[in-house]
């Protein structure tokens, strides 16, 4: 993947399990086939890549909310520490007191 912000891709993921770049999913997985057709749209498949933008040896996340009632946020952030964590091996996750 080329973002031109960040350039390449280099530093090889920990993690075993990857998913390619070329990978889509279509917008429409199920689909009449009376209705006429239009163009596909694909999207992107979310997950782990085997290439990373930075080294996450190196790198310091931090983690900022935006206020509001969120059920199930504290979960969501929880799962996100212990994968930086323990799965890319992030040294230091940094949480914002008050979003700011």
């Amino acid at each position: 993947m080329k973002v031109n912000a960040l350039g390449e891709a280099r530093f090889p993921s920990p993690l075993r399990r990857t998913v390619s770049d070329d990978l889509r999913v279509p917008e429409q997985i199920v689909r009449d086939p009376k209705s006429p057709t239009l163009p596909e749209v694909l999207f992107e498949l979310a997950g782990p890549r085997a290439k990373l933008f930075f080294d996450p040896k190196e790198t310091r996340a931090g983690i900022v909310t935006c206020g509001g009632l969120c059920p199930g946020l504290n979960d969501v952030i929880r799962s996100l520490f212990l994968e930086l964590r323990h799965a890319y091996g992030v040294k230091e996750v940094l949480g914002f007191r008050g979003g700011l």
